[in-house]
């Protein structure tokens, strides 16, 4: 028993030291503007591509830095919170990548704006927005064609989200049926702070890598426009 628990302690910790070194390097990577004068002018879809590229960044890492601290402070019922958000974020970047490289195929203009606009201007309370993107549906493409089990992992940190069993007496109540009475507070060590912090871990690096590999996409989607009479 005293092993189990050591080899959890260590496992916990080694993914502690991984989702803080990415954060790190997400958080230290962060553009603050876009030179505009840089890209085709022939097109506004360039611009649209590589706005939301690093605007998705700076969400990933303003959800990030907070959530591996809070995972850290072993507060994981927020840091599940951020995390599912991060899981968000992270499959619309995917979606935007999937997209280019369509787009880059087929040449179709309106249906990689159709995607672009919704990302970055959807809104549900605003009626001169357009309407937002559906997560759930890149979610499942995530799940389908990179990473397994993505949609289950998930729902899973949408049961801590939600004042579900899992978000409330799963990780706030603990019956002792020896004393009948029922004991309150975080249960520490639970489950769920280990599937979290698997989640956060391979969804910061899936990220990463999707961040770096989009470069020459950009630079490819601008080649286009600035060479095209489109």
């Amino acid at each position: 028993m005293m092993k189990e628990v050591a080899e959890k302690s260590n496992s916990e910790e080694m993914l502690l030291k991984e989702v803080r070194q990415m954060a790190d390097i997400i958080a230290s990577s962060l553009p603050d503007r876009i030179q505009i004068s840089a890209l085709s002018l022939k097109s506004k879809i360039p611009f649209k591509a590589i706005a939301l590229r690093e605007l998705l960044l700076h969400r990933i890492s303003a959800l990030a830095t907070p959530g591996v601290e809070l995972f850290e402070q072993k507060k994981f019922i927020p840091a599940v919170i951020l995390t599912r958000s991060i899981a968000e974020t992270f499959a619309l970047f995917y979606a935007m990548y999937d997209k280019i490289i369509c787009f880059l195929d087929t040449k179709n203009i309106d249906k990689l704006d159709d995607f672009l606009m919704p990302s970055l201007v959807g809104a549900r309370n605003f009626d001169k927005l357009r309407s937002p993107q559906n997560i759930l549906k890149w979610i499942d493409c995530v799940d389908k064609k990179i990473i397994p089990n993505f949609r289950n992992n998930y729902d899973n940190l949408c049961e801590i989200t939600h004042p579900n069993w899992a978000g409330i007496l799963g990780a706030l109540g603990k019956i002792d049926h020896q004393a009948f009475e029922l004991k309150l507070g975080l249960i520490k060590d639970s489950p769920t702070q280990m599937a979290g912090l698997n989640t956060l871990s391979s969804t910061l690096m899936a990220f990463y890598h999707y961040y770096n590999a989009s470069a020459d996409l950009m630079l490819k989607l601008n080649e286009y426009f600035e060479q095209s009479d489109s």
